[in-house]
């Protein structure tokens, strides 16, 4: 069964993308490497918007025309839940072919992704069941990170409730707002480096600076592993050396799907260059379909150390590539760093005693 958007790429030749946000980037630079043509975006016109967006005009859903409104597709730009009330906004419009875009083709594994993922990462006997309970005997020395950012300061002040859960600031060296009392600017750091890393500068802060618990993890302040207390008392008292997200299955490759469409190449690389035993998992997962989400895990503080110092190791080529071509852009590390998360947990996925929990949303 096609998807919407493959849909979209086969019957449409024009191709409306409603937003102005990250993801009707994301959509607009997926659609263009497929040949659609793109006249203009479209906006409710409810909030404050630009004039132009990716160089492209931006249009309210009043102004456009009929002929498009029946005849183009218009990609969703954007996901607010279901994206049920985008959906009726733009049906109500008189928009007639509305679809999910490409950011939004992944899917919970079914049985036979299921057992594709189990090859790729020996996953099946490894799922933590949400649902049980594990009566607390010692309580684990953990401590999971959680990034906040003054660019979020809408959503930045809510907490995870976990008693393990702490807040640390990123970026906070590029801004005089203070959000929490832990910040990436404190210690060895690279906070100053927030708008390419992201919460990968708390991850790097934490690697560098917290000494004293034997388990360390990472969230992002709206997503996080779906695990409770009592479980993370259960698996974080040495059952496991590491906790990640459950993959999702996405229709393209990964390659296809990259942010930036030279990540890959740049990877590549970087990776050929100070990594080449990693080469041949790193073009596997490329091929594939199988993406673990968000950088977010618990670990071991052995194998979270050893994870980011190789991490890094590939940054510093990757840094240099960068620099070389003069290709900055914003958050282009932090999508890089979820690429090498899971090139470096399937390359060691008989090497740890790896465990797999959903992903949360808080939003």
């Amino acid at each position: 069964m096609k998807s919407d958007f493959r849909k979209a790429v086969e019957s449409y030749k024009r191709v409306l993308i409603f937003g102005t946000g990250d993801r009707a980037r994301q959509e607009y630079k997926f659609a263009k490497r497929r040949g659609l043509n793109i006249p203009f975006f479209i906006v409710s016109g409810e909030i404050e918007y630009p004039e132009e967006f990716c160089g492209l005009e931006v249009k309210r859903i009043n102004e456009v025309d009929i002929s498009d409104k029946e005849k183009s597709a218009v990609i969703i730009g954007r996901y607010v839940g279901n994206n049920t009330e985008t959906r009726l906004l733009l049906s109500q419009s008189g928009f007639k072919n509305i679809l999910n875009g490409a950011t939004q083709l992944y899917t919970s594994l079914n049985e036979k992704q299921r057992r594709e993922a189990d090859n790729v990462l020996h996953m099946s006997a490894r799922m933590i069941d949400s649902s049980n309970y594990f009566k607390e005997i010692l309580v684990p020395n953990v401590k999971i990170y959680y990034s906040t950012s003054s660019k979020n300061r809408h959503v930045a002040r809510k907490r995870w409730d976990s008693e393990f859960c702490c807040p640390v600031q990123s970026g906070a060296a590029m801004t005089n707002i203070q959000l929490s009392e832990n910040r990436d600017d404190q210690g060895e750091n690279i906070s100053e480096k927030g708008d390419y890393y992201n919460e990968l500068t708390v991850g790097y802060w934490a690697w560098k600076n917290d000494i004293i618990h034997d388990y360390i993890g990472l969230f992002q302040y709206s997503r996080g592993l779906d695990i409770s207390d009592s479980l993370i008392h259960e698996y974080c008292n040495g059952k496991a050396e590491v906790i990640l997200p459950i993959p999702y299955y996405w229709e393209w490759s990964i390659a296809s799907i990259a942010y930036y469409e030279e990540e890959p190449e740049i990877i590549s690389e970087a990776i050929y260059k100070v990594s080449p035993e990693y080469y041949d998992v790193m073009s596997e997962y490329f091929r594939g379909h199988l993406f673990m989400r968000s950088n977010l895990i618990i670990a071991q503080r052995n194998c979270y150390c050893a994870y980011y110092k190789w991490m890094f190791s590939v940054f510093d080529e990757i840094e240099k590539i960068l620099n070389r071509n003069d290709f900055w852009k914003e958050r282009i590390t932090a999508y890089m760093g979820e690429h090498l998360f899971n090139i470096y947990f399937i390359k060691h996925k008989n090497d740890y005693r790896i465990f797999f929990a959903g992903v949360k949303d808080m939003l």
